[in-house]
């Protein structure tokens, strides 16, 4: 879950408000779920992942980020991994 903290002290949860804001300032914000694909076959149902399914879960990022790149000259992206047992 994303959160923006707006000039005025609110916070912002929803993704569309949050892409909203963000193109406000010249930022393109795509969100790509990574539920949705099945080359991720269980691993986001694992709370462990081994050191090759962390590699193999990176290269299928960087193989959007590259679509994405040439699609729209994007120059930058990130990467996050969110977990439950995530610290913070």
């Amino acid at each position: 879950m994303a959160n923006l903290l707006l000039d005025d002290g609110t916070i912002e949860s929803d993704l569309g408000e949050i892409a909203l804001e963000l193109a406000l300032l010249g930022i393109q914000l795509r969100h790509y779920d990574p539920g949705t694909s099945l080359l991720f076959l269980n691993l986001l149902d694992q709370d462990v992942l081994t050191e090759s399914e962390k590699r193999y879960c990176v290269e299928l990022h960087n193989s959007v980020f590259e679509f994405i790149q040439q699609e729209n000259d994007a120059v930058w992206c990130d990467l996050l991994n969110v977990h439950p047992g995530s610290f913070n």
